[in-house]
């Protein structure tokens, strides 16, 4: 297992660990949601020119994700654990769906207008 393998495997076990953490109503400790962070950062894949990203994309990782709406890995992964943003698992990774992350912007849309 590579460096990178391992740092995708650590942090997509913590994600799934923090999502059961949710459900049950607690939250993740503080030093596994850095250490889950990162992980993230570790196996993070290159910077997205949001401009060119192809339309037919589906998902995208929790880095895309930050990139496209300017703000850090943390504040993503803050929103996914609250349940704000939702995240599907791609074999063994997590990925947000890029209708899920257009839903999200909508609602915060809605509720700055009102």
């Amino acid at each position: 297992m590579t460096d990178a393998e391992f740092a995708a495997y650590v942090a997509d076990t913590l994600a799934e660990h923090e999502r059961q953490c949710h459900a049950m109503g607690l939250v993740l400790p503080r030093p596994l949601r850095d250490m889950q962070i990162r992980a993230m950062q570790r196996h993070a894949t290159p910077a997205v020119d949001t401009a060119t990203v192809d339309s037919d994309l589906l998902t995208m990782t929790y880095a895309e994700a930050a990139k496209r709406l300017s703000v850090s890995l943390r504040t993503v992964v803050r929103l996914t654990s609250a349940g704000a943003i939702r995240s599907v698992r791609v074999g063994g990774s997590s990925r947000i769906a890029v209708e899920d992350l257009r839903t999200y912007v909508d609602q915060l849309r809605r509720v700055t207008a009102a």
